[in-house]
């Protein structure tokens, strides 16, 4: 299943997960990546939340796959995300040099 093709990074949706909370096939940052590279944050919408609470309730995907529960439970908990911008606090080519390859490195860290 393929979803939207977003032109950056996106935050605060587990990789993979696409904004209706459906599987991609693009690696995407985990809210675990706010706290792990302590990045900038801004609160969630409201919109985001009540998505976010109904896919965990009604979507069998969640049912199936319990580490992308964990992760948006995660988010909801925190009540924030990040931009793509949020990695330039530790350097332009933060992403390309340093959190790509360390990812890369650990797949094990992938959601499935």
């Amino acid at each position: 299943m393929r979803g939207r093709s977003p032109t950056r990074v996106e935050i605060g949706r587990p990789a993979g997960v696409g904004v209706e909370g459906h599987p991609t096939d693009e690696l995407r940052s985990a809210p675990q990546d706010i706290i792990d590279y302590d990045l900038p944050t801004h609160p969630l919408k409201d919109v985001d939340i009540k998505r976010a609470k109904d896919a965990l309730k009604n979507d069998p995907f969640f049912q199936h796959y319990p580490e992308w529960a964990k992760a948006f439970e995660l988010l909801l908990k925190m009540g924030k995300r990040a931009e793509q911008q949020a990695f330039a606090k530790h350097a332009l080519n933060f992403v390309m040099d340093d959190y790509l390859p360390a990812k890369l490195k650990n797949t094990k860290s992938f959601l499935p």
